[in-house]
């Protein structure tokens, strides 16, 4: 898996060793991979970095089991982690985000619908002081989608879930339950109903002073569809001093928007990469249309313009 060891060093952007010329892959960091631990082929689902510089990747062993692997800033091995620097988690369902706190625990949604959360120990045990027994799971909608988990200053867990006409922010205590403090008993109402019918999907960032900025996709007609941004204080509030009461939007015709990532610029400045789908032209034979895809990059200023 040299892909793997090439997308750590670029994304986590390394200074290039002595007599290694830049954007060449950095010598110095090390060359292990998941393949090393699951004794065969395996596929990175997700990774980042830890406050503390370590890098925590998870990846595919199986159809219900995967792997949990953890390495110093240097791509070597994190012994104290797991076995050897790893270990095997089953799941029934692929993780689809992870956070990971200042105890070194690591913290897994794995569900495609609703909000399905695990949280382990360094040692490989589920934290049983987490939700119930390791664990929690909140009862949603049907077809609702859960995006990406954030921590804040506090170890405050935060994790937003969509359908095609709702979106809810949720805040949990680091006990892993719903916070009573954050907007409605634990979850904040962002839309609901026909008006946001069309959601996509969303993507969200936490501002230094703890508002959740989130940006996410409604349709517009088969070739057409915003991105809008809210911003969410850090009581839960919907920010009405942001945007046009609480939401910026934008649009490009002929171009069908869906957001990826959220992150902040100078200044605080909000930047959200996209995704873009072009419908170029049009089969001769059955008339149906072709695409393009391409990536548009789009700033706000702090307040929403």
């Amino acid at each position: 898996m040299q892909g793997m060891c090439l997308c750590l060093t670029l994304c986590l952007g390394m200074q290039a060793s002595l007599g290694v010329d830049p954007g060449q892959l950095d010598p110095d960091f090390g060359t292990m991979t998941l393949d090393a631990h699951t004794d065969g082929d395996s596929v990175l689902i997700q990774f980042l970095q830890q406050a503390d510089g370590k890098l925590l990747a998870i990846g595919a062993r199986s159809l219900n089991t995967w792997t949990a692997a953890r390495y110093l800033a240097d791509g070597t091995p994190d012994e104290s982690f797991g076995s050897e620097g790893y270990f095997n988690i089953p799941l029934t369902s692929e993780p689809t985000s992870l956070a990971a706190d200042s105890q070194g625990r690591l913290i897994i949604h794995h569900a495609h619908l609703g909000i399905s959360l695990k949280r382990y120990l360094e040692s490989d045990e589920l934290d049983l002081t987490f939700g119930s027994d390791g664990a929690l799971t909140l009862n949603e909608p049907p077809h609702t989608k859960a995006g990406e988990i954030l921590l804040d200053s506090l170890e405050r867990l935060y994790v937003a879930t969509r359908t095609t006409t709702d979106l809810t922010l949720y805040r949990l205590t680091v006990d892993g339950v719903l916070d009573s403090t954050f907007g409605d008993s634990g979850s904040s109402s962002i839309l609901s109903g026909a008006a946001s019918s069309g959601v996509r999907f969303h993507a969200m960032a936490l501002q230094q002073d703890g508002a959740m900025v989130i940006a996410y996709g409604q349709a517009m007609g088969l070739e057409n569809s915003a991105i809008h941004v809210v911003r969410v204080d850090a009581q839960g509030n919907l920010d009405t001093a942001f945007g046009a009461n609480g939401t910026a939007a934008v649009s490009i015709p002929g171009l069908y928007l869906t957001p990826q990532t959220v992150t902040f610029h100078e200044g605080g400045k909000i930047l959200v990469g996209a995704d873009a789908i072009i419908a170029a032209s049009f089969r001769e034979d059955s008339g149906r249309p072709t695409f393009d895809f391409d990536n548009v990059l789009f700033r706000f200023t702090t307040n929403g313009e």
